[in-house]
């Protein structure tokens, strides 16, 4: 779990563990990267670190936690209306992101990224209202939700995987002839 606080120190401090274990994950699986390590690579105290999270996995989610709350804003904003352009915004936000993204790949847990996302789908909604869900609810909802899911990071995933030498066009021109968007 972890418990960052509001407050600048407490931000800029989880700011630099997030920096230091992505150094760490480069070099090491996230079972094997210790707390003394992330200390080191990101010039904090062990007791900094244990202030504000109980382990590198929590580092893990909290920097997902970060980018699905960023998404959900920035979606919100847009105004987006259909699950195609939701598509689209999802992967340019996650081109936009990739570094992180990558961050998150290399640590072997793509799990918390895509646990992240349904869990604040499911609990922020701001993008499945009533113009996106064609006004399924409960379970049919759910199975959409985690199929967009599923699809994105899957998408997201290969992109950095092979280079990231697509466009978000490029990508949504595969998502469609695979979705049939376009009939």
């Amino acid at each position: 779990m972890y418990h960052v606080k509001n407050d600048k120190r407490a931000l800029k401090s989880a700011e630099k563990i997030m920096e230091g274990l992505a150094i760490c994950i480069k070099n090491k699986k996230i079972d094997n990267v210790g707390v003394t390590d992330i200390a080191l690579a990101s010039g904090v105290s062990r007791g900094t670190f244990y202030r504000l999270f109980d382990s590198p996995v929590d580092v893990l989610a909290y920097t997902c936690n970060r980018l699905a709350e960023e998404a959900m804003k920035a979606s919100s904003d847009a105004g987006i209306s259909n699950w195609r352009d939701y598509t689209a915004f999802s992967l340019n936000f996650c081109m936009t992101h990739s570094n992180v993204l990558e961050t998150l790949l290399g640590s072997g847990r793509n799990d918390i990224i895509e646990n992240t996302l349904n869990r604040f789908y499911m609990d922020k909604g701001a993008v499945f209202n009533e113009h996106i869900s064609n006004g399924l609810t409960g379970e049919a909802l759910e199975y959409i939700r985690n199929s967009s899911t599923a699809s994105i990071c899957a998408i997201v995933f290969t992109w950095i995987k092979h280079g990231r030498k697509e466009t978000v066009e490029e990508l949504m021109a595969i998502h469609d002839r695979f979705f049939k968007f376009n009939d």
